[in-house]
This record gives C-alpha cells, structure tokens and sequence, in this order.
C-alpha cells in the first residue's frame, strides 16, 4: 500500500496540475520532487513544455497587439481622406485626387504591413532571409506622414525644416521608416 501510495501521488499530482492548467491557470507548473526517477523526469519535461507554451503564448499576444497597432494608423488617416471627400471633396478636383491618392498609398502600406509581418512570423522560424532595401528619402516620407496627420488633425502645427548639407537618403526599407517615424 505504502509502496503503490509513492508512485501514484506524482501521478495525482500531474493529473490535478493539468487540471488546474485547463482551467487558465497557465503558471501552474508540477512539484517534481528530489528523486530521479521516470516520473521526476515526467515532471520536468511537462513543466519545460508548460514554459515554452507560456512563452509562444506570450509571443503570440505581442504579435496581435503590434499588429493591431500598426495597422491603426493607415485605417485613420485612411478613414480621415474618405471623411474629407465625403464632406467637401466631392466637388473639389484637388481635395478629391489627394484623398483618392492617399488611400491608395495607405491600402498598400496596410497590405505592405500586412507581409512583412507574415514575413516576420517566417523569421522567427528560421525559415526565410531578411531583405535588402534601396535607399528611402526621407524628406518624401516626412512630408508624406506630416501631410496625413495635419489632415487627421486639423489644429495640430507640424513645423519641419531640413538643412541643405544633409543627405536626403537613407538605407531603409520606406515603410520601416514610415512605421519609426509614426511610433
């Protein structure tokens, strides 16, 4: 009895743990006790395995916050343009080819944003090799966001000036430098 009672508590012990994990209780993690037996190394390589689910789960939440993050801004500037051709850009050429030309870019900086980061979930796989980028300028990327943001807020000042001696240029895909630039 005393000898069937030693081996079956571990075993209860992982039954009630896994228990306790099902019920969203992910930090639960099973006593493994000193001996070295089957049944320790069971323990050990569960709670191993509950760490690497934690942590890919973690992983996952960032990955959703991020992206919903990032694809916010193209959805407001774009919800901005079509507001503005809405209320007054229909009538006029200019405010409509803008809007128009905007939403574009937007959808295809979403759609942009959308790949890079499938790409990224394929990076951490290790399954696929980072990019090289032509050079970006910057002064077009600048005036680009400046412009979406002025219209997104009307009663927000954005004052930019760029000296003559500096290189317009960078070695930077455009739209990592669009998303630092927003952040």
């Amino acid at each position: 009895y005393f000898l069937s009672k030693k081996i079956v508590n571990p075993i209860k012990n992982l039954n009630q743990t896994m228990i306790k994990i099902k019920n969203n209780q992910l930090k639960e993690r099973v006593f493994v006790g000193e001996t070295k037996d089957e049944l320790s190394e069971l323990g050990l390589l569960f709670n191993k395995m509950m760490d690497e689910l934690e942590a890919s789960i973690t992983r996952q939440k960032r990955f959703v916050e991020d992206a919903s993050h990032e694809l916010r801004t193209p959805l407001a500037i774009i919800h901005g343009h079509l507001s503005l051709v809405n209320r007054w850009g229909k009538k006029d050429e200019a405010v409509l080819e803008n809007s128009l030309n905007t939403c574009i870019n937007e959808t295809n900086r979403m759609i942009i944003l959308t790949n890079e980061l499938l790409q990224l979930t394929k990076l951490e796989k290790n399954s696929e090799k980072i990019e090289q980028y032509a050079p970006t300028n910057i002064n077009e990327v600048l005036n680009e966001i400046i412009n979406n943001y002025q219209l997104l807020h009307e009663d927000l000042e954005i004052y930019f000036h760029t000296p003559n001696q500096i290189d317009d240029k960078a070695n930077i895909a455009r739209e990592h430098l669009m998303q630092i630039l927003i952040i």
